[in-house]
């Protein structure tokens, strides 16, 4: 086998390895972010109208109750109707 056939199977397979990190460095990233949203939503439902969750990772304060559509507020806050 000539040393360019050689080479272009290095380069490759480089190639392919380097695609294959990514998807899984992405793929990783939203499956996190699709279970601690699932899990961020469970414990604002388990919690009293008032109550005030704030996610550390996410960088957001959730408050429970007040008015009764959703609203975006400044800062990263969000209030989720009754």
């Amino acid at each position: 086998m000539p040393e360019y056939e050689i080479a272009a199977l290095a380069a490759g397979a480089g190639y392919l390895t380097s695609v294959l990190r990514m998807w899984i460095r992405v793929h990783g990233r939203t499956s996190m972010a699709h279970i601690r949203s699932r899990h961020r939503s469970e414990i604002v439902r388990e919690l009293p109208s008032g109550s005030r969750v704030m996610d550390e990772h996410d960088k957001i304060t959730i408050e429970v109750g007040g008015p009764r559509a959703t609203e975006k507020q400044g800062g990263g806050s969000v209030i989720v109707g009754d």
